[in-house]
């Protein structure tokens, strides 16, 4: 029954992606290192799901990409938030040189803030955050959302500053206000095909437990994404007291990515004062 849903799922988004992908459609990532794990870039109107634990540097990954647009391509985007607040993010990646704060009002970039949280589904949300090790990034309760009404605001958004680049930060959110798998799946379809209706190429974020690279959960956006990036925390030794320390690695791993050739192997990244590099060299397995 599951593989036939998913078989359904898949099928059903695909109809939406009639375009072929051409070799020399490729969007830059704006990380150093990440291109050449993608044949290039991410294919032009893709969605790209990102996931990782706290700290892996979504976040960051997602302004280099918006950064690289606007400052170096003359490509306008869209910040989509549905935890952090804009203030905090400026501040945040002005501190590694991605300043955001003079490119607003010149319609390069356009930040949305959402809040889809209610007061009756908060606590829902705090333990599925509790439940990935995580704690709530903001407790901010905005108007009654609904998905149309979130992929509505979207399209007006890139349509009034001819966006082509677009990021959804995070995911995690959206997903606690619906009861039951089924109405998760289907909201997170229409979110996606909504993205690509808009023609940007799209970055979403999404958590996922840390300590180990394998999970057998079932998880609907990697499904439907056209691509997934994960950055994974890998942890050797154990601290003690009195002796023995923790190494601990960051990678990186194009897990898929349709109709383009990736290297899926493990490869390090760090995060540096001036952002994410990755290392295509240095494979970890």
């Amino acid at each position: 029954m599951r593989e036939i849903f998913l078989y359904l799922l898949q099928t059903k988004y695909s109809a939406f992606r009639k375009e072929e992908i051409k070799t020399s459609s490729r969007v830059p990532t704006g990380v150093p290192g990440l291109d050449q794990l993608v044949s290039g870039g991410f294919p032009k109107s893709w969605v790209v799901l990102l996931s990782g634990g706290p700290g892996s540097g979504k976040s960051i990954m997602c302004a280099q990409f918006l950064y690289e647009g606007v400052t170096k391509l003359h490509e306008n985007s869209v910040y989509v938030m549905l935890e952090e607040t804009t203030s905090r993010f400026l501040k945040n990646m002005a501190s590694i040189g991605l300043d955001f704060t003079p490119l607003i009002g010149t319609n390069k970039v356009r930040f949305i803030n959402v809040s889809p949280l209610s007061s009756e589904r908060e606590e829902r949300y705090k333990a599925l955050l509790q439940d990935y090790g995580l704690s709530p990034m903001t407790t901010s309760i905005s108007f009654q959302f609904s998905t149309e009404k979130l992929v509505e605001t979207i399209r007006a958004t890139v349509k009034e500053i001819n966006a082509s680049r677009l990021v959804v930060d995070s995911i995690t959110s959206f997903k606690i206000q619906f009861r039951d798998d089924f109405s998760v799946r289907r909201n997170i379809s229409e979110l996606f095909k909504g993205l690509n209706e808009t023609g940007c190429t799209s970055l979403v974020t999404t958590e996922i437990k840390t300590g180990g690279l394998t999970d057998s959960k079932f998880v609907a956006e990697e499904y439907l994404a056209d691509g997934v990036i994960k950055l994974h925390r890998l942890v050797k030794g154990e601290k003690v007291e009195g002796g023995g320390s923790e190494v601990i690695t960051r990678t990186i791993e194009v897990q898929k990515m349709r109709g383009v050739g990736i290297d899926n192997d493990l490869h390090v990244y760090n995060i540096t004062e001036k952002g994410i590099v990755v290392y295509p060299e240095v494979k970890v397995y």
